[in-house]
């Protein structure tokens, strides 16, 4: 259980560094003014509180023995879920932003950064993500229970 916990939150680690690095590039690609702007992002976790730097993440994977221990974790992946679902849901209203006004970059550069593909693709790695997320905290929900 532990090395299937484990490779869990790796993936969805890389799929959070992935999306984060995507969207900063799209953001910096010329994405409509409403989705490149920080300060409108919608990316809000289930309760900041529940969320852990990745330091604490791990020490408490590699330690984690009572149920309060793995109730924290259980709170955190689903904080990490909650946002990586907020960011599919930016993504996939940039997608039918680009969709209702489509650019040259459509046809001349299909899957580059200013298309509604790309944005689709970040959709669909953000959802991964929380799936992700989502059978971790569900993981240590039940570790918590035992």
């Amino acid at each position: 259980m532990l090395k299937r916990i484990t490779i869990l939150t790796a993936l969805a680690g890389a799929a959070g560094i992935l999306v984060t690095a995507i969207t900063n590039a799209h953001a910096m690609a010329g994405s409509p003014a409403a989705f490149a702007n920080p300060a409108q992002a919608s990316a809000a976790p289930a309760s900041t509180g529940d969320l852990l730097s990745a330091r604490e993440v791990r020490d408490l994977i590699a330690n984690a023995k009572t149920p309060a221990e793995h109730r924290k974790l259980g709170r955190h992946f689903a904080a990490v879920a909650a946002r990586y679902e907020a960011d599919a849901a930016d993504h996939a209203a940039e997608a039918k932003a680009y969709r209702a006004g489509p650019s040259a970059s459509e046809s001349k550069r299909p899957g580059s950064p200013d298309t509604a593909l790309h944005c689709d693709r970040l959709a669909d790695a953000a959802r991964n993500a929380a799936a992700a997320a989502r059978e971790l905290a569900r993981d240590h929900d039940r570790m918590a229970a035992r």
